[in-house]
């Protein structure tokens, strides 16, 4: 039945709150709060971080991959120069051969002519000439002469056959060249194809590194600048509420209702109201000491009890105007997303069961214009 009661507490809380209020909270179901932003952007940073590692070793391989792939271009240029050279050389000595096989020919027939003509005038004729020489030196010059032709053509026929081998000899070291370096060239072809798929997939795998890089460092500085955004925007409704205080401190205005000592007076809380009682701590000093954190909750409990204030720590809480963070939407974000520290906890279950620390009703950031107790960061008065 009590739970009913305080559901019903803070709705119409909130209903009285007014439209700002509501319109607060209802963006503030989009948004997240301040400390699940930090850790968000501090993980975004820290794959950024990762992937700026990642990035630069790729970029490395690639570097590599591209350095090696210009070098086997090269070498594969050089083959292909080698082998035009070498394939030039073969057609030059094919057309060497040819013409030392045709000038072979022909000299092999001049002899065969020559041959011929010596038969045909008979040996006996031959003889004769010779014989009949009409002296000695004419004899050993006509016989001398024979020889000579004989000797002529077959020396001829050989030099022209050695000829021949030579160039053969040569055509054929210059085709196995040729056949080594074509295959030489497929062996590089090959290396140069697999260094082109490497450079193809490292280049797709850098740009997705790279991608996920600048996604991440977006997502951080997205992340940063709705940080600041918040930070902007709770900051300034403290100084309105400090300047307000610090106004009324000066005009002598002060709270009609006075500080009272509410130590050891517990309040019955169920679950619910335990954790957001918790929640509130989180949102306003999460970063604080203990001693700051139990000083919020005693803030809360204090106007629980005091007859000036809601009587309920849900209506304390979502009173218009009062806890910031209710009104941004920022509570409502730490209670969805179960986001209150084990020492907030304990500081709500301390305060509920009595032990305050400070009999203040309100609290703000220590700007040294308001005069009360201050504790870290925050003063109590």
């Amino acid at each position: 039945m009590k739970k009913k009661i305080i559901i019903a507490i803070i709705i119409a809380t909130i209903c009285v709150s007014g439209s700002n209020a509501t319109r607060a909270l209802a963006a503030g179901q989009a948004m997240v709060s301040k400390e699940e932003l930090k850790k968000q952007k501090a993980e975004a940073e820290g794959k950024a971080k990762a992937l700026e590692g990642e990035k630069s070793k790729k970029q490395g391989e690639l570097n590599s991959l591209n350095s090696n792939m210009e070098s086997v271009s090269k070498q594969v240029q050089d083959t292909n120069d080698k082998i035009a050279e070498t394939q030039k050389k073969i057609s030059d000595s094919k057309e060497k051969i040819k013409a030392a096989e045709k000038k072979a020919k022909k000299q092999y027939n001049d002899m065969k002519i020559r041959i011929q003509f010596m038969y045909e005038n008979t040996a006996d004729n031959m003889v004769a000439d010779i014989f009949y020489s009409k002296n000695m030196a004419e004899f050993l010059n006509r016989a001398q002469y024979v020889s000579d032709v004989f000797e002529y053509d077959r020396k001829k026929l050989d030099e022209y056959q050695e000829t021949l081998d030579g160039i053969k000899k040569l055509k054929s070291e210059l085709e196995a060249e040729n056949k080594q370096l074509s295959s030489q060239q497929q062996k590089l072809k090959a290396q140069e194809n697999v260094l082109n798929a490497n450079i193809q997939k490292q280049t797709q795998e850098l740009k997705s590194t790279t991608d996920a890089y600048n996604s991440q460092k977006g997502q951080a500085q997205d992340l940063d600048a709705k940080i600041k955004k918040m930070e902007a925007y709770e900051a300034e409704q403290e100084r309105k509420r400090a300047e307000e205080e610090a106004r009324r401190q000066k005009q002598g205005e002060g709270d009609k209702n006075p500080p009272v000592d509410y130590t050891g007076q517990a309040i019955v809380a169920d679950t619910s109201d335990e954790y957001l009682l918790a929640a509130i701590i989180q949102c306003e000093a999460g970063g604080e000491s203990y001693a700051g954190q139990v000083a919020v909750g005693s803030v809360v409990v204090n106007r629980v009890h005091s007859p000036a204030y809601p009587s309920t720590i849900a209506g304390v809480v979502y009173q218009s105007g009062q806890f910031t963070p209710a009104g941004s939407g920022r509570l409502a974000l730490v209670i969805q997303n179960h986001k209150v520290s084990a020492s907030c906890q304990k500081a709500a279950k301390q305060v509920l069961a009595g032990n305050i620390n400070t009999k203040c009703l309100h609290f703000c950031v220590n700007t040294g214009n308001i005069s009360g107790t201050v504790i870290d960061n925050q003063v109590f008065y």
